[in-house]
């Protein structure tokens, strides 16, 4: 019975500890991409106008050819849009 309740203590804890490091990514908002240095990237599903506001025009835009998603690449990190809405952003 000891040694139950400890496992049972110990997988509570170690649930809580991971609930509290999924959240420590997102400060005000804005999601911060893991990295050695925390950086802020856009959530995903943020509207691209929100993008330009947080982060200013990016060095390069690459689009394909049927204009539905573009990439944006602010040079440490890239956002990719899919129909103006954030799909997903990676850390260089």
């Amino acid at each position: 019975m000891k040694h139950t309740a400890a496992a049972l203590l110990f997988a509570t804890s170690a649930m809580f500890s991971v609930g509290a490091q999924a959240n420590a990514n997102v400060v005000d908002g804005v999601q911060m991409a893991p990295s050695n240095t925390e950086r802020a990237v856009p959530p995903r599903g943020t509207h691209r106008s929100v993008v330009l506001e947080m982060f200013g025009n990016p060095a390069i835009v690459l689009t394909d050819a049927e204009n539905t998603s573009d990439i944006w690449d602010y040079g440490t990190f890239r956002v990719f849009f899919v129909n103006d809405e954030v799909e997903f952003a990676r850390v260089w």
